[in-house]
């Protein structure tokens, strides 16, 4: 089987970037168990995901092919979504400076998968943080 390349890290939100399952937008391979953390380089800061409408994961109760979103940096953090079908996952946006990804499949290949960006969350106007003394 070819296994490609592996999957997943960790990866700073300083400059946006994007995440996809292997080898969107064609079919995802099988037996995958791809695990990314995102986080941001200040720990006040929070990452925003916002997900290509071009969303293709088999559906079966998000019991075999999926992609998770936790609020924290392993898969023990809360759960914001499990997603599987064709509908993409609403905007995410973290409560603290990390966020775990995390993308499965099984034996049966089918769907393009997902692909999305991610950023630091800007709140407000500007990207220059005042600070008062």
């Amino acid at each position: 089987a070819d296994l490609g390349s592996p999957c997943g890290g960790r990866l700073n939100s300083k400059d946006a970037g994007y995440i996809t399952s292997p080898g969107y937008p064609q079919d995802y391979p099988s037996h995958q168990n791809c695990e990314w953390i995102v986080y941001a380089p200040e720990p006040n800061q929070k990452i925003v995901l916002n997900f290509n409408p071009h969303f293709e994961i088999e559906k079966h109760d998000c019991k075999y092919d999926f992609i998770e979103i936790r609020d924290g940096d392993s898969e023990s953090a809360d759960l914001l979504g499990k997603h599987c079908g064709n509908i993409a996952p609403p905007t995410i946006i973290s409560s603290g400076s990390m966020l775990y990804i995390r993308f499965t499949s099984d034996y049966a290949r089918q769907g393009a998968g997902f692909s999305l960006r991610y950023e630091i969350f800007k709140t407000g106007s500007g990207t220059h943080h005042h600070h008062h003394h």
